[in-house]
């Protein structure tokens, strides 16, 4: 699933220089973009090589108030950013809540970044 990522929260660990889970956002139709719905967060699947490429493109992004209208309970910690940078994950299904379970990242998108107005 192709989702537009809203947000990040810090790394821990090994991570603690890099960034933790990405908040991932969904188009709700292909005419609304102002609040994505809420897809969860995606923090497995990354490499040395796209952690570091992925902050890159993160910290040159605008931080900007939450763009999703559901707020996760680390909310607080969550550094909500531009939602214009697309991903894609695979994921093992939806939740009842309309989430992603078990999401993992791919590869960023960056093809998808003009379908943003």
């Amino acid at each position: 699933m192709e989702c537009l990522i809203a947000g990040f929260t810090p790394g821990k660990g090994d991570r603690a220089r890099s960034f933790g889970p990405l908040d991932l956002g969904r188009q709700k139709d292909s005419t609304q973009i102002d609040s994505p719905q809420y897809m969860g967060k995606v923090g497995g699947g990354f490499d040395a090589r796209s952690l570091k490429s992925v902050l890159k493109e993160l910290t040159a992004l605008d931080t900007v108030e939450r763009p999703v209208d559901q707020k996760p309970l680390d909310d607080a910690e969550t550094t909500w950013v531009e939602p214009s940078l697309w991903c894609e994950v695979q994921y093992a299904s939806l939740t009842n809540a309309g989430t992603l379970r078990e999401p993992v990242f791919l590869w960023m998108r960056p093809d998808l970044a003009d379908t943003i107005e």
